[in-house]
């Protein structure tokens, strides 16, 4: 007697086999078709989320929370903000100023060298939404920079120090409108001040700089003064009359004369002796009127009673002294002037050689 047939029958009206996404029918399942009962996916190769009629490409936010930990097998996590809650992760710029006990702000296209020109403060809501608007009307420029719109701008320099600190610029001013700034979304609450630090991108004199806000301990804003210092950069150090600078080099400046309160002589070229003017330079000095000179020399041949003595000293006026070679005693003769140049000895008696020793001053 036959076996009976171990395979079973399928359902009536159903398909065996398909593929891809399947669909539905009245009586069996069948394949889905792309555009008409699902919307594809939009581009290339990505995780698919369900969405009305069909699937859309998904992202890390449709994703649940994690379970367990995740690696990231070596790679970086990239283009983040810095931390603002205590469970935050921490970027590397944040770290790095935490580790200094900095509070990093984002950078400001310019910091104030002077005083701004005249404003009135009004500190808003406790520093929410402070503003400095002038009393003139006027294009407001920062350390050389022209300001625009949405700027930020340190201020450091304020006579009444509390009015200080990071501000965006609301308008810009013309010789219509007034300038307007407002105090910075991240430097308006009195624990965003103590130690910020901002980095300045422009400017004449604070461009590639670093400040650090050195107000300490309980901060009322518009109350507590608000003060700055440099911490970094190229513009810590500024070249001094006498000196240029380049970059974070420093030398003696060479275009002009280095004047004598600064080391210098005050004058271009000098030869000879010099002597101080008592003011502002060094000069040349003159012989005979600013210091004396003097020629010495041994004379006597055995034989001559008229012995000539060139000293060139360019002057007659000088002061002639014969002496003994030997014994150094004072010897007598005649002297003559012959010129500014020259002076004559005469002598009653020819005096041996090497004899006598002939000293000239003038």
């Amino acid at each position: 007697m036959a076996k009976a047939s171990a395979n079973k029958p399928t359902a009536r009206g159903a398909k065996q086999s398909t593929g891809g996404l399947l669909k539905g029918s009245a009586s069996a399942i069948v394949s889905a078709t792309s555009g008409t009962d699902y919307a594809p996916a939009t581009s290339g190769s990505s995780a698919l989320k369900a969405s009305a009629g069909g699937f859309a490409n998904a992202t890390l936010n449709d994703v649940g929370a994690a379970t367990a930990d995740y690696s990231l097998n070596t790679h970086k996590i990239t283009s983040l903000l810095d931390p603002t809650a205590a469970q935050d992760a921490a970027t590397k710029n944040y770290v790095d100023a935490t580790a200094q006990g900095l509070s990093a702000k984002d950078s400001v296209q310019a910091a104030t060298a002077a005083a701004l020109a005249a404003n009135t403060y009004s500190n808003g809501a406790s520093g929410v939404g402070a503003t400095l608007t002038a009393t003139g009307n006027a294009a407001l420029v920062v350390d050389g920079y022209t300001v625009a719109v949405n700027d930020r701008i340190l201020v450091q320099n304020e006579a009444t120090t509390s009015h200080n600190g990071i501000y965006v610029v609301t308008t810009t001013g013309s010789g219509a409108a007034a300038y307007v700034l407002t105090r910075s979304l991240d430097f308006n609450q009195p624990a965003e001040i103590p130690a910020a630090y901002v980095f300045t991108e422009q400017g004449t004199a604070n461009a590639d700089a670093g400040f650090v806000c050195t107000t300490t301990g309980t901060v009322t804003v518009g109350t507590t003064a608000i003060t700055w210092t440099q911490f970094s950069g190229a513009g810590e150090i500024t070249a001094g009359t006498g000196l240029a600078k380049s970059g974070n080099t420093l030398s003696i400046e060479n275009s002009g004369t280095l004047l004598v309160t600064h080391g210098g002589t005050g004058a271009g070229t000098l030869t000879g002796l010099v002597k101080g003017n008592g003011t502002s330079a060094f000069t040349a000095a003159t012989p005979g009127t600013d210091y004396t000179r003097k020629y010495t020399a041994t004379i006597g041949d055995g034989s001559s009673t008229a012995i000539t003595v060139t000293h060139s000293l360019s002057t007659r006026a000088v002061v002639v002294s014969v002496i003994d070679a030997t014994t150094f005693v004072q010897y007598q003769c005649d002297v003559t002037m012959t010129s500014t140049s020259v002076v004559t000895l005469g002598f009653t008696t020819a005096p041996g050689v090497g004899a006598l020793i002939v000293t000239v001053v003038g």
